[in-house]
């Protein structure tokens, strides 16, 4: 699977705005967990890789810059209406341009320590096997 951006629709009238999200339509995993970060304006997150979890980066609030294998930049932000699907086996540094930038992200497993490569040598060696 490649790493994709992901585009809602959102509804506007009078009242504001709403952007639904159907777990089966509109996502491409099964949701088993999900968590906020709240970024701080140029710091980098993530510096990691997942041997088997799939994500899905959504912005809340700001605009968030992220890294996929340090060769392809994506930016994100709530006016926009996209997510960000990083599958498996793909180096995400996420690098916040506020204070107050949240990301909500979507995963399809629970927290396994043993599934993190957080040395990026480590990552490209295991790339190759």
């Amino acid at each position: 699977m490649q790493v994709k951006l992901i585009k809602f629709q959102i509804f506007k009238d009078n009242s504001g705005s709403l952007l639904p999200i159907s777990f089966k339509k509109d996502l491409p995993l099964s949701i088993k967990r999900l968590f906020i970060i709240f970024g701080k304006k140029n710091y980098t997150r993530s510096k990691h890789a997942h041997i088997k979890s799939k994500q899905i980066y959504i912005p809340l609030k700001g605009k968030i810059k992220v890294v996929v294998n340090k060769t392809k930049t994506f930016y994100l932000e709530t006016q926009k209406k996209v997510a960000l699907f990083v599958p498996e086996k793909n180096w995400t540094e996420i690098i916040f341009t506020k204070d107050d930038d949240q990301l909500l992200v979507l995963t399809n497993t629970e927290f396994f320590k043993n599934d993190y490569i957080r040395n990026y040598s480590k990552f490209l060696q295991y790339k190759k096997n």
